[in-house]
């Protein structure tokens, strides 16, 4: 297959960053099982994504007209290449999945609570599989539109909840306990900024590393200032109740009432919600098609949409029967799981192209 240029500016590559990376955490914000030192974890959690960016960086540096796939064979060889790719491709898969039932359960449980899950389900992937063969040009065109909304929004939602706002809460600012900061600092890592590690999947396709990689750290900036508005927000709107909601930002929005007149805000976040995880499902769906027919040479990556999107939807559909099943393994398996694809192979990758001394590509 002939990778085909995306032709995206520098500040539409920004937008669909900090939306892959805002994606689903803007309505479950990471690190609300520790609450008030949640800020904390986000903070740590940024620190780490700035090493493995400066990771991304050097590996791309090394090899600036490659892709992720093409990386892995060059390092490891042919046939090890070739596994830790199916591996990577396995990992997309996974995550697309992940974010289909997110989607979906939110739906089901707070939006449209009669309507078949399965319905829904349909729906979501057959939007996306739509949007993924048009190109990712088409994906990234309306990424600023949502970008902006969705800040909006919760900008405003903060504005309207000012009276409710209680920094009480954060007292004691300095933690009794480290322990379970760094916990979930790691969760924070993994999900969402470890998951930029599909980017390195199509960023030969978007242009050098010059143009591409200062707009995914602009990206991950938004994101990381966007994210730590909603976490201080929610913890200081819902206080201790912020550890035990399913989705607190809906939470949050609830509790708007101006008058009688402004009410009925959690339809605001629901937007938010579906804008953002828009983008990061066809992202992830466009990087796995893509990759797949780059790695077994096919001539095209659009006839793999329809059968993709058939087995996504099988498999969100089967993934957890509830939610609390969801978040669960969201903050004690995920982030575990995820830590070999998102850093150790990109490591080794980097460590065994730095020996042999040589620029590729």
């Amino acid at each position: 297959m002939v990778l085909e240029r995306i032709n995206l500016a520098k500040k539409q590559i920004i937008y669909v960053a900090a939306l892959f990376m805002l994606g689903p955490t803007f309505l479950i914000p990471p690190a609300q099982e520790i609450g008030s030192y949640g800020w904390i974890a986000l903070t740590i959690s940024y620190m780490g994504f700035l090493l493995l960016f400066s990771l991304y960086r050097a590996l791309l540096n090394l090899a600036p007209d490659k892709s992720l796939f093409e990386i892995l064979q060059l390092a490891f060889g042919r046939w090890l290449g070739l596994a830790f790719s199916l591996f990577y491709l396995f990992y997309f898969v996974f995550l697309l999945t992940l974010i289909v039932a997110n989607f979906a359960d939110f739906i089901d449980s707070v939006v449209l609570i009669h309507t078949p899950e399965l319905v829904i389900t349909i729906f979501l992937v057959a939007t996306a599989a739509y949007a993924v063969r048009k190109g990712f040009e088409s994906i990234a065109r309306i990424s600023d539109i949502i970008l902006y909304t969705s800040v909006s929004i919760a900008f405003l939602v903060f504005l309207f909840l000012i009276d409710k706002i209680s920094l009480d809460v954060f007292r004691p600012v300095w933690p009794s306990s480290w322990s379970p900061i760094f916990k979930s600092s790691l969760s924070v890592f993994a999900f969402p900024f470890g998951e930029t590690v599909v980017f390195l999947s199509i960023f030969n396709q978007l242009g050098k590393p010059q143009k591409t990689m200062p707009s995914l750290l602009w990206g991950s900036l938004i994101a990381f200032i966007s994210l730590q508005l909603v976490t201080v927000r929610n913890v200081a709107t819902l206080g201790e109740f912020v550890k035990y909601s399913s989705y607190p930002s809906y939470d949050v929005a609830r509790l708007v009432d101006i008058g009688n007149v402004i009410s009925r805000a959690e339809i605001l976040i629901s937007i938010n919600f579906l804008g953002m995880g828009y983008i990061k499902a066809t992202t992830m769906y466009y990087s796995f098609c893509s990759g797949v027919a780059e790695l077994f040479k096919l001539k095209s990556y659009k006839h793999l949409v329809l059968p993709v999107g058939v087995l996504v939807s099988l498999s969100s559909l089967l993934s957890f029967k509830t939610t609390i099943q969801n978040l669960y393994f969201i903050a004690e398996i995920y982030p575990y799981f995820v830590f070999v694809p998102q850093v150790i192979i990109i490591a080794l990758a980097y460590i065994v192209l730095r020996v042999r001394g040589k620029k590729v590509g």
